[in-house]
């Protein structure tokens, strides 16, 4: 059974962001790049705990053809929260101090 996955409010901010960034070089790269998180989003949702584990209690999987994770915690075995959409140069650890609901 597929896992429910949702964005912690500020991990869907860094998405939009990133995503208007994109939009300002290309329409095209913007898709793309909303594509490669869709995907990432799915593989999670597929399996969860498949993916490597970032801290204790979190784990990440990299978009395709971008420099961003998704870092996200299991709140329990059927729903994970994406706490970070991050690009792979940003400061580690900056997430953890985001609260969960």
């Amino acid at each position: 059974m597929a896992a429910t996955v949702t964005f912690h409010r500020l991990a869907l901010r860094e998405y939009e962001a990133a995503r208007r960034r994109y939009e300002k070089q290309s329409p095209q790269v913007a898709v793309r790049f909303a594509d490669a998180v869709a995907l990432a989003v799915q593989q999670i949702s597929d399996d969860p705990n498949r993916w490597p584990e970032y801290r204790p209690h979190y784990r990440w999987v990299q978009t395709r053809r971008f420099p961003y994770l998704l870092i996200y915690r299991m709140l329990n075995p059927n729903h994970a929260v994406i706490v970070a959409v991050a690009h792979g140069r940003r400061r580690p650890g900056y997430l953890l101090r985001r609260t969960l609901p």
